[in-house]
């Protein structure tokens, strides 16, 4: 590309016209000058001419030039165990790679970095280091993409990343975007069919309530074996207690085994899937850890009267053996009758006494109106809400919520207020968990409604901070008979918009568990086994940075509490698979340990009594033979994420499109300096008086030929 510019005032236009007339003028003068010095004239006077017009004029040519240069590409090649395997032609993936990354030319167009990422990021000396021999337990992709980052990053083209996706690291991507400032290019290996089930992952709602059941959910995957039966066992100590058979339809499979009753304490299972002809069998069983917890929760349940449910409500709650509650009847103005067996020692005014109610973890408030509480007594409420974190409550009935606009228990009810919450309407009404309440643990498992009931109060939405957990429609009013909303602290405060439920209770088997469950879920989900642990407000939380490992390889462990500032201080032990226990260092609330063999090994952390445990797999092979397919679904997130793409590599050829290099143009501008114009005045001088010179010559010769003669 060629451009000139002017650094005159002058417009171009009338530039390039006075240069034309002016060099038009010069030619039409040279022209009578005859012979050959007059033809070194005319060129010497048009040179001249030009250049006396470069002085002037001052103009500024700019040409794009086209040159080869070799972009920087870095390839990263996984060399984790995975990669290892055939497919239905024999080769592994890691060969597969190692072969085209050898034979493209188009790779041999870039300055090309080479990578191998396994269990960690190592360069290599060329193509020549690409072995295509697996040897890493782990596919620690992500942290590779970070390193890069760190050390090279920006400058690299793209990287061309060649793995199955396995990626053994625990987080969220978006905790890694950091690591995506090159543009990744992921190419997915592991596309054939390997014949194999597998148990990908397993699920269980530990820890639980010492009495309630642990549930344990099996996920399994297969390809394959479509069509097939395989039979799923749970064993205890090498017994097999509970067995079920699964039909191999599609990919994956979920299987769910209920273990009732649990006692308290830890329990270790292993569920094992029936192996047949697979290529990989060491994913074919997996251990599970459940521990039940059996601590007394304190209640406070304060009623405004006697009624029906109140004392079927009472009575359910007696006969949970993990709660410890404190019963009290109002029978006067700030006046309350104890009215159970346990008697606790109360003051005067309980509301207005925080150390009274701190004893508590739940407090029911039935059908009591609050116009007669004082600001103080509604503020120590709160409190137990909002700062204390602790679980409130709310029940239907003739007084429901009196009292509670416009003070300052208004924004911890989740009600949203319309004037007739007092309001009760009679009628059929069929509760049913709303979409937002099935998101929630409260009622999960539970897929059809409750029974109806006859009576409820008039609420008919939650605040925008709040979520409703069961509606119903009655005259094409919807109805909302219970919402839930969260403090920051942890706490929950909940509201039963109805009186009726106790009728469940006279009727079908059906409809009495119903009310069980009801109940039960409720006032578990108010003060879980977790909350009564305090994990993450006394006792830490627990995560590792994988999901298994081998033997050898090194674990980071990672303790966090819910709030930053407010740490308690606890000690960290390591039980192994033998049963040993040793003591392990924490610094910055990190630990750092080497299992010798597999099984389960669990971390624990201690304070004040209370123990929060994880359970860390660690197997033959770490987790590469967990799965066995392609990870798609990581590998274009990583593609996205970065800005680059994801390509099967089946359709390899796909990728010569997207590295294709491109044309670079460097630009070259010529123009007059400061410097170069002294030579420029010195030349148009000497071809000047070399002109003049020639012409001089020209002249005489003229004269001697047609004039007179001057000899």
């Amino acid at each position: 590309m060629f451009k000139i510019s002017f650094n005159h005032v002058m417009p171009p236009v009338y530039i390039f016209l006075a240069t034309a007339g002016f060099i038009s003028a010069v030619w039409l003068a040279g022209r009578r000058i005859q012979g050959g010095r007059g033809f070194g004239v005319l060129s010497l006077n048009l040179l001249s001419a030009l250049l006396l017009l470069s002085l002037v004029f001052r103009p500024e040519i700019s040409i794009r030039v086209a040159h080869k240069e070799k972009a920087a590409l870095c390839l990263l090649l996984d060399t984790s165990l995975s990669m290892g395997l055939a497919g239905n032609d024999g080769k592994t993936r890691i060969e597969k790679a190692v072969e085209y990354i050898t034979s493209e030319p188009l790779l041999k167009e870039y300055d090309v970095t080479f990578y191998t990422a396994g269990e960690k990021l190592r360069k290599t000396e060329g193509i020549e280091g690409l072995d295509g021999e697996p040897s890493g337990f782990a596919s620690l992709i992500l942290d590779g993409l970070e390193e890069l980052n760190e050390t090279a990053g920006g400058v690299y083209e793209a990287v061309l990343l060649f793995t199955d996706g396995q990626e053994s690291r625990v987080g969220e991507m978006a905790s890694c975007a950091g690591a995506f400032r090159t543009p990744v290019l992921a190419v997915g290996m592991g596309g054939d069919t390997v014949k194999d089930v597998s148990i990908t992952g397993i699920m269980s709602n530990s820890p639980v309530y010492a009495g309630e059941s642990a549930r344990i959910e099996v996920f399994i995957r297969q390809s394959g074996f479509d069509g097939g039966r395989k039979r799923v066992v749970l064993e205890e100590n090498g017994r097999v207690i509970q067995e079920k058979e699964v039909f191999l339809e599609g990919t994956e499979r979920r299987v769910v085994f209920e273990i009732p009753a649990l006692p308290a304490g830890q329990k270790i299972y292993e569920v094992k899937v029936d192996a047949g002809e697979e290529k990989i069998n060491a994913n074919n069983a997996m251990p599970v850890f459940v521990r039940a917890v059996s601590p007394r929760i304190n209640m406070l349940y304060v009623e405004g009267s006697l009624r029906w449910e109140y004392k079927f409500l009472k009575r359910f709650i007696e006969s949970n053996p993990n709660l410890s509650p404190v019963f009290l009847v109002r029978v006067g103005e700030n006046i309350f009758q104890y009215a159970g067996e346990k008697k606790a020692k109360a003051p005067a005014d309980i509301f207005a006494d925080t150390q009274f109610l701190e004893k508590f973890s739940i407090i029911i408030m039935g059908d009591i109106g609050f116009s007669s509480f004082t600001p103080h007594q509604r503020k120590n409420l709160r409190d137990f809400f909002e700062v204390k974190g602790k679980s409130l409550l709310f029940l239907g009935g003739e007084n429901f919520l009196e009292g509670v606009k416009d003070t300052e228990l208004e924004e911890v009810v989740p009600v949203l207020f319309s004037g007739e919450e007092q309001k009760v309407s009679e009628g059929r009404f069929m509760p049913q968990i709303t979409g937002e309440g099935r998101t929630l643990p409260v009622f999960s498992g539970r897929e059809e409604g409750f029974p109806s009931l006859s009576r409820a109060n008039n609420v008919y939405g939650v605040k925008r901070a709040a979520v409703s957990l069961l509606a119903a429609e009655k005259e094409r009013l919807p109805y909302v008979l219970s919402g839930l909303k969260l403090s920051a602290e942890g706490g929950r405060s909940i509201f039963v918009a109805t009186d009726d439920t106790w009728r469940w209770m006279f009727g079908s088997e059906e409809e009495k568990n119903a009310y069980r469950f009801f109940w039960g879920r409720l006032i578990r989900y108010m003060w879980t086994p977790e909350d009564s642990l305090g994990i993450g407000k006394t006792l830490p939380e627990i995560r590792t940075d994988r999901n298994y490992c081998a033997p050898g390889e090194q674990v980071e462990v990672s303790f966090s509490y819910q709030k930053e500032g407010k740490r308690q201080p606890f000690e960290a032990f390591l039980r192994t698979p033998g049963g040993k226990v040793h003591p392990v260092a924490v610094n910055d609330l990190k630990a750092f340990f080497i299992p010798e063999k597999k099984g389960i090994h669990i971390m624990e952390a201690v304070s004040e009594g209370k123990r929060n445990f994880l359970p860390i797999l660690v197997m033959e092979e770490g987790g590469e033979f967990m799965e066995t397919g392609r990870n798609e679904a990581f590998l274009k997130q990583v593609a996205e994420e970065s800005g680059g793409a994801y390509v099967p590599f089946e359709d390899i050829e796909v990728l010569k499109g997207m590295i294709k290099k491109e044309k670079k143009y460097t630009a070259r501008n010529l123009a007059l300096t400061q410097v170069s114009r002294r030579y420029a005045i010195l030349l148009l001088f000497a071809m000047l008086n070399i002109a003049w010179h020639l012409r001089r010559r020209a002249g005489a010769q003229w004269e001697n030929g047609y004039g007179r003669k001057t000899d």
